[in-house]
């Protein structure tokens, strides 16, 4: 048998472990002759089920050392306390994404803008709207119309807190922000109130030692 034919070469390739490089070549594209992290971006988009979501940029946070028995505080420390997203590969789930805070955080602490789904929540209740009654456009601004867009919009939102999207939603016709003169005009504006949830940024656990359930096992 000759090991080193062509068949048998190929047998042994196919046996290989496979390099995993998909968090280098996705998150650190640089020139392969160059240094592996010779890049001042890291590229990231999202994918939840079939749907896709935007991509974005986040900067490099550069050089940062981590200690093997420090490496979940130093990451909570980067990731948890400033508007950084970094990567974390704990416990054998592989790498995930580790930081729930924009980069305005913490300049601003509006919940609107320092929380990224909270963020992207807002942005994608906002196209929904506009791509669901782009076709309401020009029709005639009859009572009929707009009890037709806010009961489509209570109905949608209603489905999103029953899925646990939301916490809570509302869509309203305040008088105060509809003038005469607007509504003359042919314009109408709708009130959204959404209230997404806010992303469990730390689980606290007190462990206590009670005497009690010693007397109850040992006591004659």
């Amino acid at each position: 048998m000759d090991i080193y034919s062509t068949y048998y070469m190929l047998a042994a390739v196919k046996e290989l472990p496979p390099e995993h490089t998909f968090f280098k070549r996705r998150y650190f594209p640089t020139n392969e002759t160059m240094d592996v992290f010779g890049t001042t971006k890291v590229l990231a988009d999202y994918a939840e089920g079939s749907q896709r979501r935007a991509p974005f940029v986040l900067p490099r946070i550069g050089s940062v050392s981590i200690a093997r028995e420090g490496y979940s505080e130093q990451v909570n420390l980067v990731a948890g306390s400033w508007g950084v997203v970094t990567a974390l590969n704990f416990i054998g789930m592989g790498w995930t994404a580790k930081g729930n805070y924009t980069a305005c955080y913490p300049a601003s602490t509006d919940i609107k803008d320092q929380f990224i789904p909270i963020s992207r929540m807002f942005d994608w209740v906002g196209n929904t709207f506009v791509r669901t009654f782009w076709a309401r456009l020009d029709r005639p601004m009859t009572p009929r119309l707009v009890d037709n867009i806010l009961d489509s919009c209570n109905i949608w939102l209603n489905g999103q807190v029953a899925a646990g999207h939301l916490l809570g939603a509302r869509a309203m016709m305040l008088e105060s922000e509809n003038s005469l003169l607007d509504l003359m005009a042919g314009i109408v504006r709708i009130h959204v109130y959404i209230t997404p949830p806010s992303p469990a940024q730390e689980i606290d656990f007190t462990l206590e030692y009670d005497i009690s359930y010693v007397q109850a096992a040992l006591a004659a």
